[in-house]
């Protein structure tokens, strides 16, 4: 199928030219309207607890998180009892819900509603709680008109809330995308000149990626239109886009100058390339795109954002690279090798004598060096069993912005957090009775002496049986008297560790006043440690689902590949220690703290679920790359010998040097994602790095060859039955012959 769809793009291939130019142009006009479709991480899970907790809360209170914007007014030289104070704010208030674009639904002055809780310790600030009925994304682009709207003359204004940060985590990273972008797309050119010691053949894979990433990017406006998708999308589609790209067109051209140096003409070259090394790079991009497609599976909006934009990357890049590149190849020709800038001998198939003798070793003593090789993998990969899951933390998350600063000051000044958690006690009957005001008491002061609750208060505090309800009741007690709510305000960040635990404990606790003291009623704790927890009990409870379809997947495409039961299942255990290295070494750096000054952050308290599930559903499939590459140059050799030590040993020697070349590349284009100011895009970024390069090294160098040395002519084992089907070929062109081939350099 490779070779007839390379036939056809060849001798079509200024027609396929005229398309494509046609296709980049249109998917550059949607491309460039993606970002505005895009907004901030939904962590939420629509089935959850926390989920009908705020669904109550946006019904009977008008509170919602997300369409809930916290203004705060300071001025340090008036107290919130001074008319000098009191004035200005109503002003404010009036003006903002007179306002049509922001469409407020309402604004909580704690002057008016004698809110205590939105007014700072020291009387010189106050909260203004703004609601719109906006949804979160049109809401984020009103923010710079909000920032205008707000300032008062005398008063320092602070804006924060779900919108805001958003607003500032969309600009954020669309400069940290750029300032990456500037950085390593220099690095990456030089690579690729020292590969191919040529201006042309080195623009070449430049220019798929480029093409890859726009058409991914039309995509993505596409799915914007119909899920919730995150402005970190971008980010995963640039740089994944960036290492896969380059990798998959580094491989076919260079395959494709080897047999132009063996003397074939354009045509075949181009033909005898995709047979090869396209059809091994058809292979790993769907075990790329399948193992990112796994998220899908979780069923929450954030990851499934994730998930789909990593799956289409790959497949856009298999489109761009299994017909876009060797209609190029097909024009250029020859001319491949114009504007050389290194040595004509560069521009020649070398004899690998290094890879060659690397090889040579290993095979010789394949116990020594494949065990010294395992030990380093299983101590690198150890500490991950120390690993503590957490959501990271809104401060190391956002960077320095404007609005985590007005967190700080709010956690400092205030007595309620920004984002307390909010417990809702519902009944069908009034809630002033008696026994289920007792019991909404015991519940408060069993919340309260939580560790990790700083305070608790709620209708019990403002309600006494048989008085008259006071105006602060209505902030507690919906209007037809069968909601309530209990707040607790959290000690520190809701997202850290500790107070996701505190989470626990309180939700323990809600549970077991339903059965005493408020049986009957239903209690369900919402707020934002609560979305994070629901969030992270929905990764676990079907991580092993994800695991199962994406080792089962891998395994059945490496089989169709390979045609022999062994290869596959050492790729696939390999792949587990290598994704189990990546781990440890996130769990030394980022939580240890071992260098995590040289990346520009401090430790955390975890690592979130969530960056680990994206991380091995990823690596999985990225590990293939290499795998796939070598095993298919064994593979090669192996058909026309039989002798399994030399398949090996030309194997290694054939790839050694691409896949350096192909693993520094792809660490470079990774490495973006460490320069971007989220802590989960170091994270993600620095787990991408190391687990390519100790791929590339440490497994593909020695651990593969080792263990097929070990394994001999069993590597090459199929059941009897699937012995006909097995010599029909498999990733390698059908009758390739040893002489036929060069040696990388």
């Amino acid at each position: 199928m490779i070779g007839r769809l390379a036939h056809l793009m060849y001798r079509r291939r200024w027609t396929v030219l005229g398309i494509w130019l046609v296709a980049v142009i249109a998917a550059g006009i949607f491309a460039s309207q993606t970002s505005a479709l895009l907004g901030a991480p939904d962590y939420g899970d629509p089935g959850s607890e926390s989920a009908r907790a705020g669904a109550i809360l946006d019904r009977t209170f008008h509170q919602n998180g997300q369409k809930t914007t916290l203004i705060i007014l300071t001025n340090r030289s008036l107290t919130v009892a001074d008319p000098g104070f009191r004035r200005p704010v109503a002003g404010l208030t009036r003006r903002l819900l007179a306002d049509p674009a922001l469409h407020l639904s309402a604004v909580d002055n704690p002057l008016v509603s004698h809110n205590a809780e939105s007014i700072s310790r020291d009387r010189h600030s106050l909260v203004l709680t703004a609601s719109t009925r906006l949804n979160e994304s049109d809401m984020e682009h009103q923010i710079d008109h909000l920032r205008a709207a707000t300032r008062v003359p005398g008063f320092t204004t602070r804006l924060t809330g779900y919108s805001v940060i958003s607003e500032e985590d969309n600009v954020t990273a669309t400069k940290d995308l750029s300032r990456a972008e500037m950085l390593t797309l220099p690095i990456l050119l030089v690579i690729l000149i020292l590969v191919f010691g040529a201006l042309v053949a080195a623009g070449l894979p430049l220019l798929i990626a480029l093409v890859s990433i726009v058409v991914c990017m039309a995509f993505i406006w596409v799915g914007a239109h119909f899920m919730s998708m995150s402005v970190y999308v971008l980010d995963v589609v640039t740089f994944i886009g960036l290492g896969i790209s380059i990798d998959y067109s580094l491989f076919i051209v260079y395959r494709f100058r080897e047999e132009l140096a063996r003397g074939f003409d354009c045509e075949t070259a181009v033909v005898h390339a995709m047979e090869t090394t396209g059809r091994a790079i058809f292979f790993s991009g769907l075990a790329v795109a399948v193992g990112l497609s796994s998220l899908l599976l979780t069923g929450l909006p954030f990851m499934q954002a994730m998930g789909l934009g990593g799956m289409l990357i790959p497949l856009s890049t298999l489109v761009v690279t299994l017909t876009l590149l060797p209609a190029v190849l097909g024009v250029l020709g020859t001319r491949v090798n114009r504007f050389r800038v290194m040595p004509s001998r560069w521009l020649r198939p070398g004899t690998g004598g290094t890879w060659r003798a690397i090889g040579g070793a290993i095979m010789r003593r394949p116990w020594l060096t494949g065990g010294v090789v395992l030990v380093i993998m299983v101590l690198l990969a150890l500490p991950a069993g120390r690993l503590t899951l957490s959501q990271g933390t809104q401060k190391q998350s956002s960077g320095n912005s404007a609005s985590v600063a007005a967190l700080a000051f709010l956690h400092a000044h205030f007595a309620v957090g920004s984002d307390p958690l909010t417990v809702v006690v519902q009944n069908r009957s009034s809630l002033l009775g008696g026994t289920m005001l007792s019991g909404m008491r015991s519940l408060e002061n069993a919340i309260g002496q939580d560790p990790e609750v700083a305070r608790a208060y709620g209708l019990p505090d403002v309600v006494r049986p048989g008085a008259t309800l006071p105006p602060a009741a209505g902030q507690f007690l919906s209007p037809d008297q069968r909601t309530a709510l209990i707040i607790a305000v959290p000690r520190d960040d809701p997202t850290t560790a500790k107070n996701m635990a505190g989470l626990r404990r309180i939700r323990a606790l809600a549970q077991s006043a339903e059965q005493s003291q408020l049986r009957g009623a239903t209690v369900l704790v919402g707020g934002s440690s609560a979305w994070y927890v629901d969030f992270d009990n929905v990764i676990t409870d079907r991580l092993p689902l994800i695991a199962l379809v994406v080792l089962g997947l891998t395994y059945a495409f490496l089989f169709v590949a390979f045609r022999t039961v062994f290869l596959p299942l050492k790729a696939v255990l390999l792949n587990v220690l290598s994704v189990g290295a990546a781990f440890g070494m996130l769990q030394l750096v980022f939580q240890e703290g071992y260098g995590v000054s040289l990346l520009g952050t401090s430790r955390a308290d975890g690592v979130p679920t969530w960056v680990l599930l994206f991380l091995f559903a990823f690596l999985f499939g990225l590990s293939m790359d290499y795998e796939v590459l070598l095993l298919s140059r064994i593979r090669e050799a192996w058909m026309a010998s039989g002798d399994n030590s030399e398949a090996v040993v030309s194997g290694l020697a054939r790839t050694g040097r691409l896949i350096s070349s192909a693993a520094v590349i792809m660490a470079i284009a990774f490495s973006g994602f460490m320069l971007g100011t989220a802590l989960w895009m170091k994270e993600m970024g620095f787990g991408l790095t190391v687990s390519i390069l100790v791929d590339a090294t440490l497994i593909r160098v020695v651990l593969v060859p080792s263990i097929m040395a070990i394994m001999g002519r069993w590597n090459w084992w199929v059941p009897p039955a699937l012995r006909a089907w097995s010599r029909r070929g498999g990733i390698e062109r059908e009758n390739v012959t040893e002489e036929r081939e060069p040696v990388l350099a």
